[in-house]
């Protein structure tokens, strides 16, 4: 809805007077900013030294998995995880553990709360930039560069109980299967001492090529006309014949204690290189060599202001808007009172009634 010509020309009145107000009081408004500013570069003259150090981190990799006992598959992109490493490692910089770890190994007044009111962290790409005050510059560079160690020392050992656990569990499967494996050993083993074989597949072998042989002999002495000495070849055949239907029935059972032993075999020898893999990842991930200091903390040079530029704006202008309320109050109460005096005088009958003796 548009605005009457009426309702602008009472708006830009209500401004005039406004405007008037505050040239007539501007002493009270002009006086409270001054003096609010005034203060404030007093306070900031006047206040102790301290000093910023800073250094700078960075995340070349994302975090080594936990070792599993199957494959499996990391969600998201490289970019995505090392995205995910740096946020949780700036997580356990800010954390109450770092500070009072790093509160024990510096000698400073500071107690943990302090510290992480001191410390400022920001992010650029792959890179940490940790920032901490300190009472002197060395105090500054030391609860800095204490800081980023005992963070790293940290996000190692939380990283490597998940790995250890994990080691461990690989471990005892590693044990479960070892003990598997003599169990097949221990089967096949026995069932060949039971049935005088040594391997299956060669005793077989060579029980055909005996009776090929026999068989050969026999036919040699049919040859000869020598009968008594082919029916001895035919004994042999016969009777090697039936060793060797004796070492085929066995291969059913012989097959499936060979394939035990096998499947207990890959499964150890698969155990065994996931415990070094794990072993190896632990170890990676309690140096926590995927996160780099590449600037550690120089002491500063020069002191830093603690009131910065935005607090002496911020200050200025709640001066001025206190400066202009205090100028309406004390217009309105000034205006109420002549007010007041008006009135009296133009009815008399509402004056205080004179008193009778």
């Amino acid at each position: 809805m548009q605005m009457t010509i009426t309702e602008v020309k009472m708006g830009i009145r209500e401004l005039i007077i406004y405007a008037q107000v505050i040239r007539r009081r501007w002493k009270p408004v002009a006086g409270l900013f001054l003096g609010t500013m005034v203060t404030l570069i007093i306070i900031s003259l006047f206040a102790p030294r301290v000093y910023l150090a800073s250094a700078r981190l960075q995340v070349i990799a994302p975090s080594p998995g936990t070792i599993t006992l199957y494959g499996g598959f990391r969600s998201g992109g490289f970019r995505d995880e090392i995205a995910y490493t740096q946020s949780t490692f700036i997580g356990i910089l800010k954390g109450r553990v770092v500070a009072r770890r790093t509160i024990e190994a510096i000698d400073t007044r500071l107690n943990s709360e302090e510290l992480q009111e001191r410390t400022e962290i920001t992010v650029d790409s792959d890179f940490i930039k940790l920032m901490v005050i300190g009472d002197t510059p060395d105090e500054a560079a030391q609860l800095t560069n204490g800081l980023a160690a005992e963070a790293l020392a940290y996000y190692g050992e939380l990283l490597a109980r998940s790995s250890g656990a994990s080691r461990e569990f690989i471990s005892r499967q590693l044990e479960l299967a070892r003990q598997d494996l003599d169990r097949a050993q221990a089967a096949l083993m026995q069932f060949k001492i039971e049935n005088k074989i040594g391997s299956l597949d060669d005793d077989i072998s060579q029980q055909t090529s005996l009776i090929r042989s026999l068989r050969r002999s026999h036919d040699d002495a049919m040859a000869n006309n020598n009968i008594t000495k082919a029916n001895a070849y035919n004994a042999l055949i016969a009777q090697r014949e039936r060793e060797l239907q004796a070492l085929l029935n066995l291969s059913a059972q012989y097959q499936a204690l060979q394939m035990a032993v096998a499947q207990a075999s890959n499964t150890y020898d698969y155990l065994l290189s996931k415990e070094a893999e794990a072993k190896i990842t632990e170890n990676q991930i309690r140096n926590v060599n995927f996160i780099q200091v590449v600037e550690p903390a120089d002491p500063p040079r020069r002191p830093i202001s603690t009131f910065s530029k935005s607090i002496l704006a911020l200050g200025g202008v709640l001066s001025l808007v206190l400066g202009v309320a205090v100028a309406f109050i004390w217009e309105y109460i000034e205006t109420s009172g002549v007010w007041q005096e008006e009135t009296n005088s133009d009815f008399p009958a509402l004056q205080q009634p004179a008193k009778i003796n």
